[in-house]
């Protein structure tokens, strides 16, 4: 077990000290430092020095357990179970008070069978089996009870197994349909698109207005091809003045004048 300086030393009478307390588990629990030693203690090679303190007779000094602190000691070693399963298996199998089961009854009393069957629990039981030269009543009871508990988680778990099936199936069902549902919005939305575009009336509308815009396209052309004539007639008769018409008929007009005779004195 790793070691924390800042805790402390072990010191085994305080842990039992503390155990003797009403509220001792809790108490333990509760405190990380106090938890730190009780696990030390809880360890496999420490049981039997943990359990040499148990016995007033055996103890030589510090702490030890009366045989009226034990009700209380045992039912908080019991509430740290399974923490301290080593040293409840030594006392179940060990000490003076449990020679008639008393121990053994008291342990199944405080981890009642309905708060959970844990492996560790069940295991603890065929341990203290196995520590007995009979098996009490109330160790067949258990057996019993563990027996119908596993029987029931069985069919919980045979049950569980039929509705995980049965809900995949139907979530499977529920996306089938949602993707149906889904291609038929797809398919109503483009339905919907087409006949907004190609109804007959958007058709129609389009229709009149091509050719409204066809007949205004035609007038322009009207319009233009006039207006090249009248551009064509303009630059015709801009050509009639021009510089070089200009000269050529001065120089024709000349030429004339030399012809004629010259002016007679009077």
């Amino acid at each position: 077990m790793k070691i924390y300086e800042q805790f402390g030393e072990h010191n085994l009478d305080d842990l039992i000290l503390l155990l003797k307390q009403r509220d001792g588990a809790e108490l333990i629990k509760d405190d990380i430092e106090q938890l730190y030693h009780a696990l030390y203690y809880f360890e496999a090679e420490q049981t039997e020095s943990f359990y040499s303190k148990l016995n007033p007779s055996s103890a030589k000094d510090g702490a030890s357990v009366s045989a009226a602190e034990f009700e209380v000691f045992f039912k908080n070693l019991a509430l740290l179970y399974p923490l301290s399963k080593h040293i409840l298996l030594k006392i179940v199998h060990t000490h003076p008070l449990n020679k008639d089961n008393t121990l053994t009854g008291r342990f199944f009393d405080v981890y009642a069978i309905d708060e959970g069957l844990s492996a560790a629990y069940k295991e603890t039981v065929l341990a203290v089996k196995d520590g007995l030269k009979g098996i009490p009543s109330r160790i067949r009871d258990i057996d019993d009870a563990i027996a119908n508990h596993e029987k029931t988680m069985e069919n919980c778990q045979a049950k569980r197994k039929e509705l995980q099936a049965k809900l995949a199936e139907e979530e499977q069902k529920a996306q089938t349909e949602n993707t149906l549902y889904k291609e038929v919005q797809n398919l109503q939305a483009e339905v919907d698109t087409l006949k907004t575009k190609y109804s007959q009336d958007t058709l129609e509308a389009r229709r009149k207005e091509l050719t409204r815009e066809k007949a205004n396209l035609e007038n322009n052309k009207k319009q233009y091809e006039a207006l090249s004539q009248q551009i064509a007639a303009i630059n015709k008769e801009i050509d009639r003045y021009s510089k070089d018409v200009c000269k050529e008929n001065l120089a024709e007009l000349s030429k004339k004048s030399k012809s004629l005779p010259e002016n007679e004195e009077i």
